[in-house]
């Protein structure tokens, strides 16, 4: 996946699925995605799916 905005804020969680909120306790990591990258490879290592939301974005949430 390319990414333009690497300095912007993103949030990323463990995906709950189609339709389905992420919940707070599903939390990997916030921040810009150059600082969060490594966690969010760690996490999806075993095929964990990620959602990653823009930080500006969170609130729809």
């Amino acid at each position: 996946m390319a990414m333009l905005d690497s300095e912007d804020d993103w949030v990323a969680f463990v995906d709950a699925g189609p339709g389905n909120v992420p919940q707070p306790e599903a939390l990997i990591a916030r921040g810009p995605l150059r600082e969060i990258s490594t966690a969010i490879k760690v996490s999806a290592r075993d095929g964990t799916q990620i959602r990653l939301i823009p930080k500006e974005g969170i609130d729809r949430y």
